[in-house]
């Protein structure tokens, strides 16, 4: 089950991280998660030892995506997944940060979730 990202302030969100700050400029942003033990996800994936799938992340990268100033057909006309890269796992209670960056010249997408220990996960989407 994927979601798009909504009003994380409702109690009963089990599909959303919780978006601590955010920094908007340009093409550039990057969002401060925290991941809620909660999720939905977590649930099958897996009950003794949870992580967070990498479908809901790029689902997730997707999502705040579009509070980038980006012309809407931009984000609808994907093409490729490239350079996906999982390193660490996501577990419940993680903090750390998403950045994106988009190349409106290159129509790709790419997306980091690190923290201060280093990457989790790293790739770039690329749109027609």
């Amino acid at each position: 089950m994927i979601a798009t990202l909504t009003n994380n302030s409702r109690p009963d969100n089990r599909t959303d991280p919780i978006i601590l700050r955010q920094w908007i400029e340009g093409d550039e942003a990057r969002f401060s998660l925290q991941i809620p033990d909660n999720l939905v996800y977590f649930e099958d994936h897996f009950p003794d030892h949870p992580i967070l799938p990498g479908v809901v992340q790029t689902q997730w990268v997707i999502d705040l995506a579009r509070r980038l100033p980006l012309p809407d057909s931009f984000l609808e006309s994907f093409s490729a997944m490239t350079k996906l890269k999982f390193m660490r796992l996501i577990t419940p209670r993680n903090q750390l940060t998403l950045q994106l960056k988009v190349s409106p010249s290159d129509k790709s997408l790419s997306f980091r979730f690190f923290d201060d220990k280093g990457d989790y996960s790293s790739g770039q989407l690329n749109f027609k």
